[in-house]
């Protein structure tokens, strides 16, 4: 069973801070055995639907999958394999804009009574990520549940947590470069790191590996009177970071263990 880490709970920031996002999606034309497949297979609760321009057509659920095999099941046929846009229950979906207050996203969730909400281009209706009920929930009550891929989370910067200097990629060596001062307690780095990447935001996550914690696919962490050095040429070089961001702001959680880059 997960332990519950608890954290200092924040009503702040918009939704762009807490949005998960690219998120999968499926066409409003695709069958509804393509939507079954990605929910099983990716461990989703619902998923969003959109058309041929990527605009926001609807969610649906793990329930409206069930809801739709048990009437084929009862009819007493095989399941025909219909379009995803079968299924979809209302002729506007609820969506919401990145910069939209979470205190206000919270609200239309509660109202609304749904578990999620897509979040949208305010000028094409274009799908560019997911605001969950859970994810706002941790943020409200400042609780989350450990466990695999728990640290994903602190792809979001806590409000309360202090500007640093800059960090920066190396661009001959392709190495993460970050100064002492962007940690706030240098007894959290380790011999190694786990890196991540944001593509909606172009943000970085730095996970450092706790006392005898193996971290797959983790870099190695060199560390001087200076600077921390994190050997990501390969993470740079699979994103295409080099060159791209002269600078990132540095924000330190969980006592210098988490990183969060931004790029300036």
């Amino acid at each position: 069973m997960p332990t519950l880490a608890a954290q200092q709970p924040t009503t702040t920031g918009i939704v762009r801070d807490l949005m998960r996002g690219p998120a999968d999606s499926v066409g409003h034309e695709d069958p509804i055995s393509k939507a079954t497949k990605l929910v099983l297979e990716s461990k989703l609760h619902r998923v969003v639907v959109v058309d041929k321009e990527n605009a926001v057509l609807g969610v649906i659920s793990q329930r409206d999958l069930v809801r739709h095999y048990l009437a084929t099941s009862q009819e007493g046929h095989e399941e025909n394999d219909a379009q995803i846009q079968t299924l979809l229950r209302r002729e506007r979906p609820i969506t919401i804009h990145p910069d939209v207050p979470l205190l206000k996203a919270a609200a239309v969730l509660a109202s609304n009574k749904i578990g999620c909400l897509p979040v949208v281009n305010e000028q094409s209706n274009r799908f560019l990520g997911i605001l969950s009920l859970a994810d706002l929930l941790r943020r409200l009550s400042g609780i989350s549940a450990g466990g695999p891929g728990a640290e994903f989370m602190f792809y979001q910067p806590s409000q309360t947590s202090r500007a640093k200097m800059p960090a920066f990629i190396r661009r001959s060596t392709g190495d993460l470069v970050l100064p002492l001062g962007c940690i706030q307690q240098v007894d959290g780095v380790s011999e190694q790191a786990l890196l991540g990447f944001d593509d909606s935001t172009g943000r970085i996550l730095i996970k450092f590996a706790g006392e005898g914690e193996d971290l797959q696919g983790s870099m190695p962490v060199k560390q001087d009177r200076e600077n921390v050095t994190i050997r990501a040429e390969g993470f740079v070089k699979h994103f295409q970071l080099s060159g791209k961001t002269g600078a990132y702001d540095v924000k330190s959680q969980d006592g210098g263990q988490y990183l969060v880059l931004t790029p300036r």
